[in-house]
């Protein structure tokens, strides 16, 4: 029997890609790397922040760890700049949303950083989530800690 639902929210609940996209070519661009395609943000995205950073590099630089903390670091600081620029949920989703409110707990978790998802959630589904949580001291997903707190 379902008693809650979690979602997940890059993907899922907005369209995101076109953000990290450009908060990612923004970091490249700032150190002289080459910009990436939206096909290859797709690719790469659901590694982890960190992880996204290496790929995003040209290849012969993924090894070099001082290059990826720079470009994650740099990434960092452009998508805190541009993730509010996700302004676009999927068809019918919204609908789904309003439809499952009240029938069931609903929560968001995702590995992107908490404020932001916090922000992001609340500004595409103002209210519609009883628990709305990112990043945390739990291992990221696929770990089950965070859903099992959640659940």
């Amino acid at each position: 029997m379902l008693k809650a639902l979690i979602f997940d929210l890059d993907g899922t609940l907005a369209h995101t890609l076109p953000a990290i996209a450009e908060g990612m070519n923004l970091a490249l661009a700032e150190l002289g790397y080459p910009e990436i395609s939206e096909a290859q943000v797709y690719e790469f995205i659901n590694m982890g922040a960190r992880d996204y950073a290496k790929y995003a590099l040209p290849a012969k630089y993924r090894e070099d760890d001082a290059r990826v903390d720079a470009l994650y670091a740099a990434y960092n600081r452009h998508y805190a700049e541009v993730y509010m620029h996700t302004d676009t949920t999927y068809d019918g989703i919204p609908a789904l949303i309003e439809h499952l409110k009240g029938k069931y707990p609903l929560a968001v978790n995702s590995n992107k950083q908490d404020e932001f998802v916090k922000k992001i959630t609340e500004a595409l589904y103002p209210g519609e989530f009883e628990l709305v949580m990112g990043q945390s001291a739990f291992p990221t997903k696929p770990a089950p800690d965070a859903p099992l707190y959640i659940a």
